[in-house]
């Protein structure tokens, strides 16, 4: 029997169902984002007038060795470990249409830019701290060592004592142009003894890798922290524009067992926009509250894609001392955004990594749900604060969630080897039986897509048991490039229910896709004759 963990509390799935969207509302996050077709204009003049980025991105499909080995000579640059040549915009039409002729080109769009999610506030009290104790509980002591923190940032002041107290590394010496990377590193591991900083694990093992904003560099970050075996990823950073590339860079990540933790957003009194890559599913998405009264900062985005909140109100936080904008200049800025949340959350989770490693990052983000102190009773869940502030302790002692052996699964281009080139292995290849129970949510996890194999001449039964919320079971045959492609067979479950596909060719694979047709859903899979 495969187990796959559960995404959501049945108390917050029910407590979102009963309510209902609308009422809760805000823009629920992204489900699986669209795969792009975007090029910029033929003519170069209409380039630069609408002043598009300057750089475009091309997916190729990696099974297809001669496409892949133009679109190298052609591009400036490949984004290790994906699809992705990046391209000067006006080469990316020429690009596109040469790999479209060799039936080759996955996608294409512009490498958009994020910002980052702090703004400075007023005020400097160095040696006051109180904002940690609402994370971590007095007497509870960080083990002496542990897995690697990431963050993808702006440069870090290696000089200020907070952060060489907290031994924080970069992968950068450049010196600094901002404060941001200094804050959220800062929050999230820095030490400073003398004026009684500390960060909310001071000392871990920490490490910034250093980018612009642009999607191209900020997908790059996010593969050089998997190759540097990176427990958990921070990017306190965030568009309005979903960048698919970026999108398969977190997936690659969640593959090899990585958290990637994003903040929310600060735009709530701009509409309250979905900010990617916070609204991708699998991310955990951390909200910003006011202390003392837990009360949603007045900046923080809100959507039901919000996993948890945490401080993120005038926090005192190291700055170069170049970039403290108070009127004592002395390297400690008072800042705001869910910036600052972020990585509060992020070292919380390596926390947990290190005294459990034998969990991957979706266990991780279902033990911080899981066991988060609701901020608005009787709800458990609640699209401003998601399930509430993070309890250290409880997560750390919590039972240990069924692991997801799959993710990510959602859709068939990340399990057939579209994006990543090498197919994830079959869950079935005609003998016996084979059992999953499974978890859905719809703005984390809407879907699971499985890999099977069907002997020629034969019969597949797929019956499906939805033990809570409504599952379409659907199958797709082996020329289906995506979901969105009409299936061999499709049934909408409310309770139990079935179906068969009948191969009358020879061996075959196909796509077994358990969809949540509700805010979540928990099913029992099994396929066999």
């Amino acid at each position: 029997m495969v187990q796959r963990a559960r995404v959501r509390s049945l108390a917050g799935i029910l407590a979102a169902t009963v309510i209902g969207l609308g009422v809760l509302g805000g823009p629920a996050a992204a489900q699986v984002p669209p795969t792009p077709h975007a090029l910029p204009p033929a003519h170069p003049n209409a380039v630069s007038a609408r002043g598009l980025p300057g750089s475009w991105i091309i997916g190729v499909d990696p099974r297809n060795r001669a496409a892949t080995a133009f679109a190298a000579r052609s591009a400036s640059k490949r984004l290790t470990g994906l699809p992705a040549f990046v391209v000067a915009t006006g080469r990316a039409r020429a690009l596109a249409r040469s790999e479209r002729r060799r039936g080759a080109l996955l996608y294409s769009e512009p490498d958009v830019s994020s910002t980052r999610a702090q703004s400075a506030g007023p005020g400097s009290l160095a040696q006051y701290n109180g904002w940690r104790s609402y994370l971590v509980p007095n007497g509870l002591n960080p083990p002496a060592a542990g897995p690697l923190l990431v963050l993808i940032d702006s440069q870090v002041d290696l000089t200020h004592p907070a952060i060489q107290g907290g031994h924080i590394r970069s992968s950068s010496s450049a010196a600094p142009t901002d404060e941001h990377g200094t804050a959220t590193s800062g929050l999230a591991a820095g030490l400073d003894s003398v004026l009684g900083f500390q960060g909310v694990w001071p000392g871990a093992n920490t490490e910034v890798v250093v980018t612009d904003l642009s999607c191209t560099s900020v997908a790059q970050g996010v593969l050089q922290a998997v190759t540097m075996h990176a427990a958990v990823i921070n990017m306190s950073l965030g568009s309005p524009q979903p960048c698919f590339t970026l999108y398969l860079s977190l997936m690659a990540a969640v593959g090899a067992g990585v958290l990637p933790v994003a903040s929310a957003g600060n735009e709530f009194l701009q509409g309250n926009p979905i900010s990617f890559p916070a609204s991708f599913p699998h991310m955990l998405t951390v909200a910003a509250v006011s202390l003392p009264s837990l009360a949603p900062a007045f900046f923080s985005t809100r959507n039901l894609g919000v996993d948890l909140a945490a401080p993120g109100v005038k926090i005192v936080s190291p700055v170069p001392p170049q970039f403290d904008t108070d009127s004592d200049r002395d390297g400690w800025l008072a800042v705001s955004g869910t910036s600052a949340s972020a990585p509060m959350v992020a070292a919380l989770a390596t926390w947990i990594k290190a005294i459990r490693p034998d969990l991957d990052g979706q266990q991780i983000a279902t033990l911080l749900r899981s066991t988060a102190k609701p901020i608005y009773l009787p709800l458990v869940y609640n699209p401003d604060t998601g399930y509430g502030l993070p309890q250290l302790a409880a997560a750390l002692q919590a039972p240990t969630p069924n692991r997801s052996l799959f993710e990510p699964n959602d859709d068939i281009p990340l399990v057939d080897g579209q994006f990543f080139g090498q197919p994830d292995p079959f869950v079935w290849t005609g003998a016996g039986s084979q059992t999953i129970v499974g978890g859905l949510d719809l703005f984390k996890n809407p879907a699971d897509v499985y890999r099977v194999q069907v002997p020629g001449h034969s019969v597949m039964h797929v019956r499906l048991r939805a033990q809570l919320g409504i599952v379409t079971l659907a199958v797709f045959g082996s020329r289906a490039k995506t979901t969105a492609a009409h299936p061999i067979a499709r049934r909408r479950i409310r309770r139990t229910g079935a179906v068969v596909v009948r191969n009358r060719g020879g061996t075959a694979v196909m796509y077994v896709q358990a969809k949540t047709a509700s805010v979540g859903a928990i099913y029992h899979m099994t396929i066999g004759h």
